[in-house]
């Protein structure tokens, strides 16, 4: 004789497993988004910030 909580159980797991498997792939391809974001970000502000850097550098020494 099977019991009634077999079946859910059963029911139960294949959900967790469900639910488990969609969150993951839901971190993966917001990984993926955020990288790229971040690969923009970086190749637009970084030589930007690399000026900005230098420039107070220099202006430090004009002060001196």
């Amino acid at each position: 004789m099977r019991s009634k909580k077999q079946p859910t159980l059963a029911l139960l797991v294949i959900v967790a497993v469900v639910a488990f498997v969609v969150s993951q792939t839901f971190s993966v391809i917001t990984e993926r988004n955020n990288s790229e974001r971040l690969g923009e970000v970086r190749n637009q502000l970084y030589p930007s910030l690399e000026l900005s850097t230098i420039n107070r550098g220099l202006l430090q020494l004009i002060e001196n």
